[in-house]
């Protein structure tokens, strides 16, 4: 009998588990894909304001760590450090017309 409670009891507890991922996935959407107050979806959902705090950090967190690098912020990167090389080469040369127009 008591194995038996356990293993009932288990299984409750994996149904209220997988059930809170699912409300916190939920609510995490709310306010990042649909934009709402974080007050407002923490009243709905019947949760603290902190604890909706707290899995959104904790999902930015998750996010940085699986984030795949973004090809376009590293082209403009690129460009940025391109753009930075042609201003000195551009300041040099301004430099030098400078210098001759001063010794003719």
């Amino acid at each position: 009998m008591l194995i038996r409670i356990t293993v009932v009891q288990t299984i409750i507890w994996s149904a209220i588990m997988n059930s809170s991922e699912k409300m916190k996935h939920e609510v995490i959407k709310q306010i990042g894909e649909r934009g709402r107050l974080i007050a407002e979806v923490a009243q709905d959902f019947g949760v603290s304001n902190r604890q909706v705090y707290r899995w959104l950090k904790g999902n930015q967190a998750t996010s940085k760590k699986t984030a795949k690098p973004d090809p376009v912020n590293a082209q403009v990167a690129q460009l940025k450090m391109e753009l930075y090389a042609v201003s000195q080469q551009l300041t040099a040369l301004k430099a030098q017309v400078n210098k001759q127009i001063v010794n003719q």
